[in-house]
């Protein structure tokens, strides 16, 4: 069965807390992409995720909700919720390219290899 937005209705209050429980359930579920469907019912139905900001926050949370789940189910299960997500959430390689990431981890750094000089 594929959850509709009566289903998502029944399971969702807004309570970030709660919404990071239902996340981690989503995610750690046979089904991991319906956390894409899950984020879409939540920033079109629920009131608490109308401006952008709290729909950036929700997207925050629930990317930190998948980087704690890596430990407890695996990076494929995760990467199966991350990439629906994310698509979801619109526009992924231009959201890439305005990333939060600072810039120090942009330099890269070669070192020579011990005892042959080359990089």
């Amino acid at each position: 069965m594929v959850p509709n937005h009566r289903t998502w209705a029944r399971i969702s209050s807004g309570n970030m807390t709660l919404t990071s429980l239902q996340a981690t359930v989503l995610t750690a579920s046979p089904k991991p992409e319906l956390l894409a469907d899950f984020y879409e019912y939540l920033t079109i139905f629920d009131a608490t995720f109308d401006t952008a900001e709290r729909k950036k926050h929700l997207s925050l949370r629930l990317r930190d909700v998948l980087l704690k789940m890596v430990c407890l189910v695996g990076a494929p299960q995760v990467l199966c919720a991350l990439i629906p997500l994310a698509k979801a959430e619109g526009q992924p390689a231009e959201q890439a390219g305005s990333s939060t990431l600072s810039e120090k981890w942009f330099v890269v750094h070669s070192f020579p290899y011990p005892g042959t000089g080359k990089t």
